[in-house]
C-alpha cells in the first residue's frame, strides 16, 4: 500500500480514470482533472481531489501541491489532427518544470513513428507525417522543461468502449489490410502505469504488446466475413511497422497479460 502519497493525473479520461481507480485502491491519495464535470467526476469528487481543467487555462498551484507523482494523460493528437495547440503544451510544460519536483510521466503515442517501416526502437527519429511531427514537438517541449521525467509511447488502446468488434461488425471490407498494428489493452496500459508509479524510471519507452496483427487479421477476429477492400488505395507508409517493446519489458519487468488473438477477443467487451 502507498498510503499517504499523492498522485496527480492531468487528463483522467478513458485510460486515466481506470488508472486513478487502481492507484486509489492501493492507497494513493488521488487528484485528477477532466475537461468537464462528468458523472465520473462527481462520483469521485468527495473522495478525490478533482478539477475541471482545459489545456490553455491558468493552472492552480494548489492542485499539484505535495504531489509525489505526476502523470500527464492529455491526448496529444488524434488520427492525424492536432487536438491541442502546441503552444498550450509548451506553456504547461514550462509551468510544470518551474513548479513540480516529483517524477513526471508523459503519455505519448507510437504514432510518432507514422511514415516509418521496419523494426522501430525508441532511438529512431520520428516519422515525417503531420501527426508524427506534432507528437515529437510535444515530447520535445516536455524534455526542454523537465529533468525527472519518463515518456510512454502507447500503442493503439483497446478495451471497454474501444471494442474493435463494434467497428468490424458493420463493415464488409477493410482498407490497407496488410498494415501492421501496434496494440495495447487497457488492462496492460494500467499495469504499465502502476509499475512506473510504484518505482519511477526515466527514459522513453514503446508500450505495446507482443501481438502485432495486420489490420485484416485483427478485424477478422470479430467479423470472419470481412475482406480486403477492393479500392485501389495508395500504399500506406509504415506497412510493416513493428515498434519494439524490449526496453519497457526490461525496465519495468513487464509481462503483458492481453497478448494474443484469444486474449483480445475475451477481454474486449
Amino acid at each position: 500500500m502507498e498510503t499517504g502519497k499523492k498522485l496527480a493525473v492531468l487528463g483522467a479520461g478513458w485510460l486515466g480514470l481506470p488508472f486513478c481507480k487502481a492507484a486509489h485502491a492501493l492507497g494513493w491519495d488521488v487528484a485528477f482533472t477532466q475537461t468537464e464535470a462528468s458523472a465520473a467526476f462527481h462520483h469521485h469528487y468527495e473522495r478525490w481531489h478533482s478539477l475541471v481543467y482545459q489545456l490553455g487555462q491558468p493552472f492552480p498551484d494548489s492542485f499539484l501541491e505535495g504531489a509525489h507523482r505526476l502523470v500527464i494523460a492529455l491526448p496529444p493528437s488524434l488520427k492525424g489532427k492536432t487536438t491541442h495547440s502546441l503552444a498550450h503544451f509548451e506553456e504547461l510544460a514550462a509551468w510544470v518544470g518551474a513548479n513540480v519536483t516529483c517524477p513526471v510521466l508523459i503519455l505519448s503515442s507510437t504514432g510518432i513513428y507514422d511514415g516509418l517501416q521496419g523494426l522501430l526502437s525508441e532511438e529512431n527519429a520520428p516519422g515525417s507525417t503531420l501527426r508524427a511531427q506534432h507528437l515529437f514537438a510535444i515530447e520535445s517541449a516536455w524534455a526542454k522543461h523537465l529533468s525527472n521525467f519518463t515518456i510512454f509511447r502507447l500503442g493503439g488502446l483497446i478495451g471497454p468502449n474501444r471494442h474493435p468488434g463494434k467497428w468490424a461488425a458493420g463493415k464488409l471490407e477493410v482498407d490497407r489490410p496488410e498494415d501492421s498494428l501496434q496494440v495495447l489493452h487497457l488492462h496492460d496500459a494500467v499495469m504499465a502505469l502502476m509499475t512506473w508509479v510504484h518505482d519511477p524510471f526515466p527514459g522513453t519507452y514503446n508500450v505495446v504488446c507482443d501481438y502485432r496483427p495486420n489490420r485484416l487479421d485483427f478485424y477478422k477476429l470479430w467479423n470472419p466475413l470481412i475482406k480486403s477492400s477492393t479500392q485501389q488505395l495508395p500504399p500506406s507508409e509504415g506497412l510493416q511497422r513493428v515498434c519494439l517493446n524490449t526496453k519497457i519489458k526490461k525496465a519495468a519487468h513487464l509481462l503483458f497479460k492481453v497478448n494474443s488473438p484469444e486474449d483480445f477477443v475475451q477481454n474486449s467487451v
